[in-house]
């Protein structure tokens, strides 16, 4: 009696984790399914749950109807960074920023990147929602928001100055250049991030500010240093009596004034700094 008592209970055992691993597995079947509908779809309707901490890869976690939790990149921004010494502290103020203005647990949409073929990426642009709980296409995407708040930028970049010996192209010449490497939908938002950042370094928001600043600060240190190098030469060049023509004189130009940049010399066994040979003597 006893016996069979026990066997009993171990065949009841048996059934009931039976029972629990296949509705483990049905679950994890209806989940894929749900997932694999999503894939398909170009927006996704849910609830910001996290955020990347060091806004290294520009992630947030997003839930899909309190079940589908998946980490989903703001397409086209990026945390601006421009000096070494500071861009922890910007990615960290993109962050909190951020926090602030997507909190966890609001509801949002997204209209999902596509590739140049038009499938879906898992990536977006993060839309607040009309009463109907539908995108709200009439507001600033949270993507642009962050562009304009001097905390992020398009991505690709857009350089729009000279920084150091650095000549950016043009503007018009990098949208038109980029306009060929993205999907249609794409290129229409990232067009509008543009014009955000543009603004926003005017006004010098925030890190876009800094970085203005930083920018022009190098530009100058460069030009100067490039004046300073110019004008040693040119004392070099007319030798101690400052004088063009004279015995004294150190020049890499040729009988007609021009530079010559062949880098070669005919010193005649002078000893004289780079390429530079007395005139009378070469």
């Amino acid at each position: 009696m006893v016996v069979a008592l026990l066997v009993g209970t171990s065949v009841a055992g048996c059934g009931d984790r039976f029972t629990e691993r296949r509705a483990a597995y049905e679950q994890e079947q209806q989940r894929e399914r749900a997932l694999d509908d999503l894939g398909r779809q170009p927006v996704w309707t849910g609830t910001v749950a996290a955020f990347d901490a060091e806004a290294i890869f520009n992630f947030i976690t997003f839930d899909y109807g309190g079940r589908y939790p998946t980490d989903i990149q703001l397409a086209r921004i990026r945390p601006i960074e421009c000096d070494l010494e500071t861009d922890r502290e910007y990615r960290k103020a993109f962050v909190q920023r951020l926090s602030v203005t997507v909190p966890a647990g609001t509801k949002f949409a997204l209209v999902r990147s596509t590739d140049r073929g038009g499938d879906p990426e898992d990536s977006g642009f993060l839309h607040y929602l009309t009463p109907e709980g539908r995108p709200d296409m009439s507001r600033p995407t949270v993507n642009e928001e962050m562009v304009a708040t001097g905390l992020a930028e398009p991505d690709p970049e857009v350089e729009l100055r000279s920084s150091g010996s650095y000549e950016p192209t043009p503007l018009p010449q990098v949208v038109d250049q980029n306009r060929e490497l993205m999907s249609d939908l794409d290129f229409g938002y990232w067009e509008r991030f543009v014009r955000a950042f543009v603004e926003a370094d005017e006004r010098r928001e925030a890190t876009a500010g800094a970085c203005a600043e930083k920018a022009i600060q190098d530009r100058q240190t460069y030009l100067r240093e490039a004046r300073e190098a110019e004008e040693r030469y040119r004392r070099l060049e007319l030798g101690p009596d400052g004088r063009r023509g004279t015995a004294d004189d150190f020049s890499d130009y040729d009988g007609d004034g021009r530079r010559d940049n062949n880098g070669s010399s005919s010193g005649g066994g002078f000893d004289v700094p780079d390429s530079l040979c007395p005139t009378r003597f070469c």
